[in-house]
């Protein structure tokens, strides 16, 4: 066989090969969109920035179970998010903030995540209404429901 023959044998290998493992990545297509991620993503911001702002205002108890059920709903849409990536972090990754798992979050933030304006506007519009918090909770979590469940 020629050199040229072996070579293109060679070169069709490893371009199924790629095809292969690119096709390990994609997204399944039951998994929600990246766009519905991202828009889950940033209410959940929203949310914790609002609860935040609320802080003194409210009992500890319901503060507590207000930011539990925030990161409950961070971690599983997240989890869901990665997995969409091809990337196996478990949601206890999340909640232990595994070393794999935060360099996620910090891509996830920077590609997804609030603006700087958008934080100081929720800020803002926190401040102005102090039930803010409790609608952006429900938001928050009615779409990590959704995509995440």
């Amino acid at each position: 066989m020629s050199l040229a023959l072996r070579s293109g044998y060679v070169l069709a290998g490893i371009g199924l090969a790629g095809v292969s493992l690119l096709a390990a990545c994609t997204p399944s297509p039951e998994s929600p969109s990246a766009e519905a991620l991202a828009a889950c993503h940033r209410a959940i911001q929203r949310a914790t920035l609002s609860l935040q702002v609320a802080g003194d205002d409210l009992p500890v108890t319901d503060r507590q179970a207000a930011h539990s059920q925030l990161q409950d709903a961070r971690n599983r849409v997240l989890h869901v998010w990665a997995a969409r990536e091809g990337l196996d972090i478990p949601e206890t990754g999340f909640a232990r903030q595994s070393a794999k798992a935060e360099a996620f979050v910090n891509g996830i933030n920077a590609e997804a995540g609030l603006s700087e304006q958008d934080r100081l506007t929720t800020l803002s519009e926190a401040a102005d209404e102090s039930s803010a918090w409790r609608t952006r909770l429900d938001a928050a979590l009615d779409c990590a429901d959704r995509v995440a469940p």
